[in-house]
C-alpha cells in the first residue's frame, strides 16, 4: 500500500475501534497516529460521526495551546467528509471559547485546559493568547480546584477529544478534566509523546 492509502486504512480503523470500544460501555480510549498522519481529521471524523449517529450532544475538542485550537477549530469548521458533502460547521456550530459563556447553538466546543478552568470557575476575565498558553497566573505545583457550583453540569459534554495536551490533562490540571464524570474521553497522541 501507498503512504496515503495506508494512512488512510489506519485512520478508518481507528475510528472503527474507537466506536466498538464506546458500543461495549468503554469510557476512555487512546488512539495512537504517528505525527502527520492525520490525528485532528480521524478526532473530526469521530465528533461528527457521535454527533450524527448516537445521542450525544456536545463534544469539547481539548488542545495544549492556543495556535493548535485555532488549527483544531479551522479543520473542524471545513471538514467536509459528511453525508451531505458540507462542511461540518454547517451541520454543528464549531465554537473556539474565550472569555465569554458557550453560544447555546454550539455542538463542538474548543479549548484549552486553561481557559475551561476559566469558565468552570465564572473568571470572565480576558487573557492573551500568551498569558492562556503560560497558564493564565497558574504556578506549576498548584494543583487546581473547582468551586463547588461550576458554571457547567459534569454531564454537559458527551465525548471530550484530547488533542496532544497529556501534560496538561495529568498534571495540576486534572480536576478540570475529570469533573466531566459522564463523559467519553477519548485521547489522541503521537507515540513518542505518550512513550517519552
Amino acid at each position: 500500500k501507498s503512504s496515503a492509502a495506508s494512512d488512510v486504512y489506519k485512520r478508518q480503523e481507528a475510528v472503527n475501534n474507537l466506536e466498538a470500544s464506546f458500543k461495549e460501555g468503554k469510557r476512555r480510549a487512546v488512539m495512537v497516529l504517528a505525527t502527520g498522519s492525520g490525528k485532528t481529521f480521524t478526532a473530526c471524523m469521530m465528533a461528527y460521526r457521535m454527533l450524527s449517529f448516537t445521542p450525544m450532544k456536545h463534544v469539547l475538542f481539548l488542545v495544549d495551546r492556543n495556535n493548535l485550537g485555532t488549527a483544531a477549530a479551522t479543520e473542524l469548521k471545513t471538514f467536509k467528509l459528511t453525508e451531505s458533502g458540507k462542511p461540518l460547521s454547517e451541520i454543528f456550530w464549531v465554537e473556539q471559547l474565550t472569555n465569554s459563556p458557550i453560544d447555546p447553538r454550539t455542538r463542538i466546543v474548543v479549548s484549552t485546559i486553561q481557559r475551561l478552568y476559566s469558565l468552570l470557575t465564572g473568571n470572565t476575565d480576558s487573557y492573551s493568547e500568551e498569558d492562556e498558553d503560560a497558564g493564565m497566573g497558574h504556578h506549576e505545583g498548584d494543583v487546581v480546584e473547582l468551586p463547588a457550583n461550576p458554571t457547567l453540569p459534569p454531564d454537559f459534554f458527551d465525548l471530550i477529544i484530547i488533542d496532544e495536551c497529556h501534560r496538561s490533562i495529568y498534571s495540576d490540571w486534572q480536576k478540570v478534566l475529570t469533573y466531566f464524570n459522564s463523559c467519553l474521553l477519548y485521547t489522541s497522541d503521537a507515540a513518542d509523546d505518550l512513550i517519552g
